[in-house]
């Protein structure tokens, strides 16, 4: 859910609305078009790393559960990984954590370390719309007291500079 990962007739649908030209929150202070789709920042990526999607065997985590999977910025594994927890106190932590291992396997320049909160806001609303819209689903219920002013605290905080202390 959210950019290139959610699927090619909803995201047909999106870009005919507009919605990507009309999404206030621009990463790195420029737009998502500035931000752009670089070798070094968009391709193929899995969009629901969540823990309910990682078996673990010993030391061995195999991920699964490839269906939202589709081509997006790198760094929004991140914000889905964290869906429905971004208001956590232990986010932070959890995102030092992620760039940390990250830097392991690949290079994350600045950019895309500070593009890492608009990611986070980009799916936040994305799953805000998303549970308004399927009010009568299990996820839906089970997430929708306190998500919209969660989302509206972090839609704050964003705005002032940062989503989460640095």
């Amino acid at each position: 859910m959210g950019c290139g990962a959610i699927g090619v007739s909803r995201r047909a649908s999106m870009q005919r609305s507009g919605l990507f030209s009309t999404v206030p929150i621009p990463p790195c202070g420029g737009g998502w078009a500035e931000y752009g789709t670089g070798e070094d920042r968009y391709r193929l990526i899995h969009a629901d790393m969540r823990l309910g999607n990682l078996l673990v065997d010993g030391s061995n985590v195999t991920l699964i559960d490839f269906d939202d999977s589709g081509f997006c910025w790198f760094v929004y594994d991140f914000a889905a990984a964290i869906s429905f927890h971004e208001t956590h106190v232990g986010v932070p932590g959890l995102r030092s954590c992620w760039v940390e291992g990250y830097l392991t396997v690949r290079p994350l320049d600045d950019e895309h370390v500070e593009a890492i909160d608009s990611m986070v806001m980009l799916r936040r609303m994305a799953l805000l719309a998303r549970i308004g819209s399927h009010a009568e689903t299990r996820l839906a219920q089970t997430h929708m007291r306190g998500f919209a002013a969660g989302t509206a605290q972090l839609a704050e905080r964003y705005l002032r500079g940062a989503l989460w202390p640095k």
